[in-house]
């Protein structure tokens, strides 16, 4: 009944050869000049450009006390001036 099919799972050799690959990766890593550029892009390239995007965006809006019809800007373009034709 139950429990009768011992080793029914049929094992890929590839999927278990990908396996042990990941398993050991960090055994064979070697720095070369592909994994040095990647990871000075990943940990110096990619937190710098968000520091400088976001640090442009922080400034430019205000969030606080903002009435409906308001402007979020934080220094909004000056309103046009209206002609009095008197």
């Amino acid at each position: 009944m139950a429990g009768g099919a011992h080793h029914a799972l049929k094992h890929d050799p590839a999927i278990d050869r990908w396996y042990q690959m990941r398993e050991n990766q960090y055994l064979k890593f070697r720095w070369t000049k592909h994994a040095v550029r990647t990871g000075l892009v990943l940990m110096v390239g990619v937190p710098l450009g968000l520091y400088f995007v976001l640090g442009r965006e922080d400034n430019r809006y205000s969030w606080t006390a903002a009435r409906k019809g308001q402007s979020l800007l934080r220094n909004p373009p000056p309103a046009p001036a209206e002609e009095n034709d008197s």
